[in-house]
């Protein structure tokens, strides 16, 4: 008698895939940035747009460079 796994004419595939969960969350915050960007220039135009977009990042960044400022200053 034959195996039945070798009757198979499709070959399993190992679904244990790694991932890089660094690049994986930059690839998310970059295209919420495009998705961002492309509602905006819509309503304010490309230029304004695109302003307002980093604008929000430089917050975002501030936000996160003041709190580490006032950790070290502890």
């Amino acid at each position: 008698m034959a195996d039945q796994d070798n009757l198979s004419f499709v070959k399993k595939i190992d679904e244990s895939v790694s991932t890089d969960y660094v690049a994986d969350l930059k690839s998310g915050i970059f295209n919420l940035f495009v998705t961002l960007y492309q509602h905006l220039s819509i309503e304010i135009g490309p230029k304004n747009s695109i302003l307002y977009c980093t604008e929000y990042l430089s917050e975002i960044i501030q936000t996160f460079t003041d709190i580490i400022e006032n950790k070290t200053q502890e």
